[in-house]
């Protein structure tokens, strides 16, 4: 439990930083997009889990963009291990025309108890971004179309 309260701590100060880094930013080319949730209840069963997600995106210039995701799920039941996961995903697009667009992704994920011990999945594909607006400013985007390799 100490060790926990740590971990939320230090993904808390860091939060904190990027904060701080970006309102010194001239001109913004980097976001960061950080989730933690921690639920502990206690009755019949006593369950625990703790999730984090993170996500990094970068323009390298106007039109070849990046983005970096980390996510972890720890979980006890009655001081049981019963969920434990990681994963990562890193794309890049690249805006050649203002609705055409290719990308790439690569990804990994590890889940024992999904039966999953190392995975590692890449994609190749393109996108055409339709959009319908209503009055509202509602959007629909229609978008994506890929192919992908994998290997467990």
């Amino acid at each position: 439990m100490k060790a926990i309260r740590g971990a939320i701590s230090f993904i808390a100060f860091l939060a904190f930083l990027g904060m701080g880094q970006s309102v010194f930013a001239e001109e913004k080319r980097w976001s960061d997009q950080a989730k933690i949730s921690f639920v502990d209840t206690g009755g019949n069963t006593n369950v625990m889990t703790l999730s984090a997600e993170n996500l990094l995106k970068y323009s390298f210039t106007e039109k070849f963009l990046g983005a970096w995701k980390l996510s972890a799920l720890y979980g006890k039941n009655n001081g049981i291990r019963s969920a434990e996961s990681y994963s990562t995903d890193l794309r890049f697009d690249y805006l050649h025309i203002e609705r055409i667009y290719p990308f790439a992704i690569g990804s990994w994920l590890k889940d024992e108890f999904a039966g999953i011990e190392s995975r590692y999945r890449g994609d190749i594909g393109g996108g055409y971004n339709l959009t319908f607006a209503t009055v509202f400013k509602k959007c629909l985007s229609i978008n994506e179309l890929d192919s992908n390799f994998c290997s467990t």
